[in-house]
């Protein structure tokens, strides 16, 4: 499983996920990569279940983000579903940030940039929620907020729309695959190691376009 995800084979790792899931000894992870293969497939039945379960595991921070995503690709009210006050800080600080991503993509925009200035004054990771921010905004078609949102900093108006032109994924499949960029940037910043790898193949999964998780894969 692991040796498969190094290399990217998919379709050997989902056979050794497959095995490994009915043992008592299976990685944490394997749950949360059969999530992302169901979403990757959008097999709506395999998400909410992969949900369930890796909403009992160590992943579980993630899990509210996930289901607001899923909701709003479905035309459901995605807010609601984040994480509420009283949840670890963990999943409080993932909802905040794509809570201001999601009002974005809602065309909220104003309730969104709002968001994103909050979590910029806390410290937050920046850089990173403005590059997420400004490709959402550029691909509206609204260029002077995406380059107010980088302020001179990050990819150039030129290169967003080089990403937009590679970008394939949409929907809830782009906004997961960001997620798991955020959490690979803490990974790597801390001690990489398989769980590095599990984060930025599942990233590359849902968006193979996404090159932030190929860097930090290598």
């Amino acid at each position: 499983y692991r040796e498969a995800l190094v290399v990217g084979d998919y379709a050997l790792a989902g056979r050794a996920a497959d095995v490994l899931a009915g043992s008592e000894t299976a990685p944490a992870d394997v749950a949360l990569f059969q999530l992302i293969r169901a979403i990757a497939s959008n097999d709506r039945r395999s998400i909410d279940a992969y949900l369930e379960l890796v909403g009992r595991g160590p992943f579980e921070f993630m899990v509210p983000s996930m289901r607001a995503w899923i909701a709003l690709e479905h035309g459901q009210d995605p807010l609601p579903l984040l994480a509420p006050e009283g949840a670890s800080q963990l999943s409080q600080r993932f909802s905040a940030e794509q809570r201001a991503l999601i009002l974005l993509e809602m065309g909220r925009t104003d309730e969104g940039l709002d968001q994103a200035r909050q979590l910029a004054t806390k410290g937050e990771l920046v850089q990173e929620l403005r590059n997420d921010a400004a490709l959402i905004l550029a691909r509206q078609g609204r260029w002077d907020l995406a380059d107010a949102v980088l302020g001179g900093q990050g990819p150039s108006r030129a290169a967003l729309r080089q990403l937009l032109r590679r970008q394939r994924a949409a929907g809830a499949r782009l906004g997961i695959s960001r997620m798991f960029v955020r959490l690979a940037f803490d990974l790597t910043h801390e001690e990489p190691g398989p769980l590095s790898v599990v984060v930025s193949r599942v990233s590359l999964m849902l968006d193979p376009m996404e090159d932030r998780a190929r860097l930090y894969l290598a």
